[in-house]
Formats: structure tokens, sequence, C-alpha cells
């Protein structure tokens, strides 16, 4: 296998985690500005121009999809695949070039071909991204008994996603002989590796008898469980509705049981972090600070603390944030400054980051720790949404709504309103109007133009029962954001 290409397929996520925060990286892991971005593009660098190309389809530096399809194109031409692809759906859309079908068929066929070659090497993300074309047929014939092989192949290795979609094609018999019993087997893989989408589904499963027994108790422990992701909280109350305090004890009772169990960080992720993956201690840190696993400000910020000594720039950011607050660790406005020097020197440092460093230490402004905390928080959301964005861009919609969500429930509006539209086309989660509108609903309070249109004309294509749902998990959202806040 070559190292750019397929190479990339492997360390992708390492390679989009440096560029979401905004400091744009080179093959060697080296953080690329804006003139540097410009430069590696102008002198060929395939990987570079995609990337060049992507901030101008996301304004990163400025909007224009016509540059966006340019740089695309370039690197397209030399077989870049994630630039193929993207190159693809501007022609599917029409943005930045005319709407062509046949032309984004044929670039999709490129890229499929690409991720042909990982996938029979074995890379499970190879196969789940062909898995995809074939299910959508973008770049090979449409093809679900294909895709269903491609999801089992990156399934066996343990890809929550691909048991996810395996899962579901075996619920609807699409390219498999219907099994409800397998469907289940495989959500419970997924959903014992912390995935939201598999636990709300099991939920549901378990209260209406779909492919396991019928059991109240099990289906609250898992929507109790989805719940901590804002996802499944509206089913439970209901479903508690029908149940003695007994059988909800139980419930509370197994959904912790559960919960150490999967460790909802996961299982996988404490692993990767023990043996010093940083991205895992990142997120692994992330868990314990917004309470998935339980909350704990201390053990967050020592998982933040042994990936911001890797040279983790979000760790260091984080880490800063919650010296300048006394969250988990003293306050302490020297320790903050040299984490947010660290993390400044490699990675391009946020208006928000940098306003809230200037509070934290008295700089052109009156010392006021709690504006230093709320700037921190605002450029850490910032900073998850766009690498939610980021993959986004690249098909990769369940990490996407991962991203998005930990923004979201941070209260950064784009990723409410996005996260809103995700739900309401079923892009990386299940669709689920009720949800869709309350996130809608959310991102509304703060851009009425759009959210709140979308939300409305959502509102057309529900029941008064959806819609009365729907606003009880709005307002559930804002107070747990609100909570998290203070």
């Amino acid at each position: 296998m070559t190292t750019t290409m397929f190479g990339m397929l492997r360390a992708g996520a390492a390679i989009v985690f440096v560029l979401a925060m905004a400091g744009l990286a080179d093959a060697d892991g080296n953080t690329l500005s804006a003139d540097g971005l410009q430069s590696a593009a102008h002198q060929g660098n395939a990987e570079a121009q995609y990337w060049l190309g992507w901030t101008y389809r996301f304004g990163e530096f400025a909007r224009d999809d016509t540059e966006a399809a340019r740089w695309y194109r370039v690197a397209a031409e030399q077989g870049f695949a994630l630039a193929q692809t993207a190159l693809g759906d501007m022609y599917r859309r029409g943005e930045g070039v005319e709407p062509d079908a046949a032309e984004a068929a044929r670039w999709y066929r490129l890229a499929a071909e690409q991720y042909a070659r990982a996938a029979e090497e074995g890379d499970a993300r190879s196969q789940y991204r062909l898995a995809w074309m074939y299910l959508r047929g973008e770049g090979v014939e449409q093809d679900d008994a294909k895709a269903a092989s491609w999801f089992r192949d990156a399934a066996e290795q343990g890809d929550e996603q691909s048991q996810f979609w395996l899962g579901m094609l075996y619920r609807g018999g699409e390219g498999v002989e219907k099994d409800h019993a397998e469907a289940a087997r495989w959500l419970h893989a997924a959903a014992e590796q912390a995935d939201t989408q598999s636990q709300w589904y099991l939920g549901q499963w378990y209260r209406d008898g779909e492919g396991v027994p019928a059991d109240y108790v099990t289906a609250y422990a898992w929507l109790n469980i989805a719940a901590a992701s804002a996802l499944g909280s509206a089913e439970r109350d209901e479903l508690a509705e029908q149940m003695t305090a007994g059988q909800i004890a139980a419930a509370q009772r197994m959904a912790r049981e559960l919960s150490e169990r999967i460790d909802v960080g996961t299982d996988k992720t404490r692993a990767e972090a023990e043996t010093g993956d940083a991205d895992a201690q990142y997120w692994l840190g992330w868990t314990y600070r917004f309470g998935q696993v339980e909350r704990n400000d201390v053990e967050a910020a020592r998982w933040y603390r042994a990936a911001a000594e890797q040279g983790h720039a979000h760790a260091q950011f984080t880490l800063s944030a919650m010296h300048v607050a006394g969250e988990g660790v003293p306050k302490d406005v020297s320790e903050a400054v040299r984490w947010y020097r660290l993390a400044a020197e490699q990675s391009e440092a946020s208006p928000w980051m940098q306003l809230a460093i200037m509070y934290a230490i008295g700089y052109e402004v009156e010392p006021d720790h709690t504006e230093a905390a709320r700037w921190f928080r605002e450029g850490i959301a910032i900073s998850h949404h766009k690498r939610g964005r980021m993959l986004h861009s690249r098909g990769d919609y369940v990490d996407a709504a991962r991203w998005l969500r930990a923004a979201a429930q941070q209260g950064e509006t784009q990723s409410q309103w996005y996260l809103g539209r995700m739900y309401r086309e079923g892009e990386g989660v299940p669709a689920d109007y009720v949800t869709s509108y309350a996130w809608l609903d959310v991102a509304s309070q703060d851009r009425a133009n759009i959210p709140a249109l979308e939300r409305d004309h959502l509102a057309t294509r529900m029941t008064t029962r959806q819609i009365a749902d729907a606003r009880r998990m709005a307002r559930e959202l804002r107070e747990r954001i609100e909570a998290d806040s203070r």
C-alpha cells in the first residue's frame, strides 16, 4: 500500500484533528498558516490542495465555492481520493460548478477505486467508506449486498459505525436476509462501544420486543444511557409513565452497570488512552468533564494533561481553561498561560482563546476569571464545530455528529443548527423529526432567521404529539446547556 493516500486513510483522524484547530498541517504534521498552505498547494502538494479547497468551501479563510472546486479538481487529478469525493459532491449539488450528474459519478468512481484497493488490504475505514458508496450508488453501481459485505468486514474489526449500519441492513432486509435478532446482535456490539444511536434504537426495540424480548427495564436503561448524549430522553420519560417505581429503580441501576461496563467513553477509548494515544486521552478527559461517564473534573484534568504533555493542542487549550477556572486543578494563571502558549505555538489561536487569556492575565483588560472561562469554553466549542464540519464534508457523518453534538451541548449555535438538519435527514444519526425540531428550536434562539424557518417547515410534517415532545426536549436541552455553562 502506498503511504500517501492510504496512509492518510488510516491516520486521517490525527491529521484532521490538527486541521480542526485551524492550523492546517503538512504531510509531516507541521502546522501551516494560510500562506504556507497556499504555497504548498501551488507547489503541487495534493493534500494541501485538498485542504485549501476545503477552506474555501467552508469559509475558513474566505467562502468561495468556485475556488473550492478549482483546488479540489487539481488535487483530484493527482488521484487524491478525498478530493475526488468532494468534487463529486460539488458536481452533484451544483456548488462552484454547473450541476452534472455524470461528472459527479465519474469522480465518485475514481474515489471508489482507491477505497476499494485500501479496503481489500483490510483498512476498516476504507471498508466503511466503500460500503457507503455501494449503499448510495456513488461511483459504483448501487448494491446493497456489497454494502452489507463491506460493512461486515469493517464491523468484524470492531468499527462501531459499520456495526450499526450492518444491524440496520439486517433490520430492513437490505442486501441480507431480514433478521431482527441479527440486527439486535450488531447493535448491541455498537452500543457497547458507546454508539449513541445504537443505544437509542436498542431502547426502543426492547420496549417493543423487536428482535429481543420485550423488557421495559432494559429499554429504559438503554434509553437512559443514550439520553446522556441528548438522544432518547423523551422516549425514556414516556416509558417511565408505564413503569412501576421498582422497575424504574431497577432500570436506573442497570443503566449504571451498563455505563460502567461500556465506560460510555468506550472501553476501546480507555484502552487506547492507557497505551498513550493522545486523541483517545483527550476524549476520555472530555467524557469525565461533561459527565458522559461520571462528572469528575479531577479525572478529566488528568487525561487532558496526559494528552497535553504529548503536544495535543486541543487538550492544551482545555487544560489552560481549567487552570483559569480552577476546575479539577488549582487556579493558576501562570500554568494557564504556559499551556496556552504551548498550544498556540502549534495551532493558530482563535480570537476566543486570545480573548480568554487576556482576561486571565489582565492584559489590556481588568482580570476576570469568569469572563476568561467563558471565552475559553466558546473557543473550545468553535473548534469542535470546525472538526464536525470537516468530517461532514468528508462523508464521515457519524463522527461528524459526535463532534457537532459536543459543540452543540456547549451552546455553539451553528452546531445546534447542523445537528438539527442531520437528524432531519438521517445523516450519521437516526432520522428523527422530534430531535431535529428540538435542536433547530434551540439554535433559533440566536439564529432566528434560518433555523426557526426550518423548524417551522419541519413542523408541517409532524403530528401534534411529536411537536409537543420536541418542545419538551428543546426545553431539556436548553436547561442542560445552561447548567453546563455555569
